[in-house]
């Protein structure tokens, strides 16, 4: 029983081994439209001799994905074996194309050709499209920095499954797009068909002028999903890829007469003031707090310029760290900053704060205009500041020679009249002393070398080198106002924008781009690799504390010294 079972299994390989391969091709339909996935499907009777080479594919075609699956039977003594593939492709473009036959070792399907025809890309949905796209912007021309509002459009007849949109792309490699919302699902009913449509928006800020493209965006999805088998219940539908046209907008420049620190292109910019209690109803020496708010539509936080606080005699003034937010609606950016500001009037009167300017332009009117917070007058109650009494030189003229009266040196007695010539004598030695003292000051000054730059100065420029290689975006912040506040230890510095004016150009920028990014959504994706680089090539005096050589002088103290020498 044994041995005829072994020679039923020879036989049997045998037989398996003699049936010569019988390969077709067909597709799942034809004609198919560009950027829809279709399915090759090839079939073999009896055994092939390799695996099939897809590679010829490829060059007209993106395979999506394969799938093989094997039946055998054996009837009468007939043996019969079937293997299917199944691969799933897109076209690459349009016309009449040629599937190229496919190699299984020494056997070859072979080749049959498909029609591939164009999709409606970025226009409004056709009738007989199971899925298009639809982009458009809310303006032909934006300025430079400005808010542009990009919309998407989905269109589907169908369900859709695993779907997906590209990033968005621009030729501007700075421009900064910030997503406004979450999606919408709604339907809308085009040409008598009803399509659900799935909508999302985004904010684009170009960073340069000139012409700007946004790319085609892709859309892909699984349509109207089906099962193939009962043994395949997990397939999602045909994948539909669709494209939109690339767009192209014009971005114009800072308007000629603009000062550029002052350009903050919005669609509305508004500053208010809150207090913590009545302004009018103060008492000396105790505080008082002041919060203002600077809030802008169509632009992002870290843009909104400094709130500039003017100092008022008699009332001291300690601001906290400005807090910024951004959030986002269907219609764009809103931003805001905030600062808190600690007040203490030393004595009771009357204190006027000055006014609050924000220069901005309105990108609806196309127009300069400028957001203004009233003065404010602070009315404390208390002990008023102590006047001193200035003399009157009438008066002490007549203290010192009473009308009718000789004068006193008329009355000195002799011996005081003689102690005169002593303290003539003593005051000239004592004007002669401070002026050796001056000259001699004077000359070691020219004389004495430069100083060397001090440890701490040193120590606090390796800190900053060190936060750029480690990528932290906070540290080096903290680093770089210490380190300033070192090296200029006269100057103002409370903010990263108060160090730009006293550095280079390479340095200055690469100080804006981090206090940029500590402002952003994503501070960790700072690098400091540019900024470690314009911080190394200062020479190592200027750095350290010694002349100030390359380096921009503060403007503030350029006016100064214009001021003083024009008086």
């Amino acid at each position: 029983m044994m041995k005829q079972f072994l020679t039923a299994a020879v036989l049997l390989l045998t037989a398996v081994t003699a049936l010569a391969a019988n390969i077709t091709a067909s597709v799942s339909r034809n004609p198919v439209t560009l950027d829809e996935s279709f399915s090759l499907i090839l079939k073999a009777e009896g055994q092939v001799s390799g695996e099939p080479d897809l590679s010829p594919l490829k060059k007209d075609f993106e395979v999506l994905g394969t799938s093989q699956s094997t039946s055998m039977n054996y009837v009468n003594g007939s043996f019969s074996r079937k293997t299917v593939w199944t691969i799933d492709l897109i076209s690459k473009d349009v016309g009449v194309l040629t599937i190229p036959s496919i190699r299984f070792g020494k056997d070859s399907s072979p080749s049959l050709r498909v029609t591939v025809k164009d999709s409606n890309a970025g226009g409004q949905p056709a009738a007989d499209q199971a899925i298009s796209i639809q982009v458009t912007t809310d303006k032909k021309t934006v300025w430079r920095q400005a808010q542009l509002v990009l919309d998407i459009k989905l269109f589907h007849k169908r369900d859709v499954r695993n779907a997906s949109l590209s990033d968005i792309e621009t030729s501007d490699p700075y421009a900064i797009i910030e997503k406004l919302g979450d999606d919408s699902n709604y339907e809308v009913v085009r040409n008598g068909v009803r399509y659900g449509v799935i909508e999302r928006k985004y904010a684009i800020f170009p960073q340069t002028s000139g012409k700007l493209t946004i790319k085609p965006i892709r859309f892909e999805a699984h349509i109207g999903a089906t099962r193939r088998s009962f043994f395949d219940p997990f397939v999602n539908g045909a994948l539909k890829r669709v494209h939109s046209a690339p767009i192209e907008i014009e971005v114009k420049p800072i308007p000629f007469g603009v000062n550029s620190s002052e350009w903050l292109p919005a669609e509305q910019v508004l500053i208010k003031e809150e207090w913590s209690q009545d302004p009018s109803k103060l008492a000396a020496g105790e505080p008082v707090t002041r919060t203002i708010t600077l809030m802008a539509h169509g632009i992002l936080a870290s843009q909104l310029p400094d709130i500039q606080l003017p100092e008022t005699d008699g009332v001291k003034q300690y601001p906290d760290k400005p807090v910024l937010d951004s959030r986002t609606d269907g219609n764009g950016v809103v931003a805001s900053k905030q600062v808190k500001i600690a007040m203490i009037p030393a004595y009771g009167g009357k204190y006027t704060l000055p006014e609050v300017r924000i220069p901005w332009w309105n990108t609806r009117t196309g127009k300069a205009e400028v957001a203004t917070l009233p003065a404010t007058t602070l009315v404390v109650s208390g002990s008023a500041k102590p006047t001193t009494a200035k003399p009157d030189p009438a008066a002490a003229a007549s203290d010192a020679t009473p009308a009718g009266k000789p004068d006193i040196a008329s009355h000195l007695s002799q011996p005081q009249a003689a102690s005169a010539p002593f303290w003539k004598w003593l005051s000239l030695a004592l004007a002669t002393g401070w002026a050796l003292t001056i000259v001699a000051w004077l000359f070691s000054r020219r004389k004495a070398p430069a100083a060397k730059p001090t440890a701490s100065v040193s120590k606090l420029r390796n800190q900053v080198l060190h936060s750029c290689q480690q990528h932290d975006a906070r540290s080096c912040k903290n680093a770089l106002l210490a380190w300033a506040s070192a090296r200029w230890p006269t100057q103002r510095i409370g903010n990263l924008m108060d160090i730009v004016p006293l550095m280079d150009e390479a340095s200055a920028n690469a100080i804006r781009e981090l206090n940029s990014a500590l402002y952003s959504d994503h501070p960790d994706n700072w690098r400091g690799d540019k900024l470690a680089q314009a911080f190394r090539q200062l020479s190592e005096k200027t750095a350290d504390g010694g002349p100030e050589t390359g380096l921009v002088e503060p403007l503030f103290k350029i006016r100064q010294t214009g001021k003083s020498m024009g008086e």
